[in-house]
């Protein structure tokens, strides 16, 4: 496949046991994006700040039992971003993510000019930083 911005020169899906489906993710901010995760979707990647994302994810489950999908299981992802000398500070960003109700957690270090070795340490420590505080 060549695409606009990527070429995949051989690439496949290994199928799933029947009956087991592919989780569908979605994300977004735009009004028809939520009523699309809640009809659709297995799981919705928060992209608003944490201010509003209680009311991101009211709205979502409201439209969810709305369309009598509130018992099908259903996450919340988010991703924190971590800097160097700042584990610490995202493991309290992550745990306030949780109190939430997030399920899901991406830490990312992108845009920080590291090393590959430095993006594995600094997401070795906030694994160690979490496992010892986040409970």
């Amino acid at each position: 496949m060549r695409g606009q911005f990527h070429d995949v020169a051989s690439g496949g899906l290994k199928p799933r046991r029947r009956g087991i489906s592919i989780p569908i993710w979605i994300g977004g901010a735009a009004p028809v994006v939520l009523q699309r995760a809640a009809a659709i979707a297995d799981g919705f990647m928060l992209e608003h700040p944490i201010e509003e994302a209680p009311a991101v994810m009211e709205e979502i489950n409201r439209l969810r039992k709305d369309r009598h999908r509130e018992s099908l299981p259903f996450g919340f992802a988010v991703r924190v971003h971590l800097r160097e000398g700042e584990v610490h500070d995202a493991v309290t960003r992550a745990k306030a993510w949780r109190d939430l109700g997030v399920t899901h957690l991406a830490v990312e270090t992108m845009d920080e000019g590291l090393s590959s070795s430095r993006h594995l340490e600094l997401a070795l420590a906030f694994l160690q930083a979490w496992k010892i505080t986040a409970f």
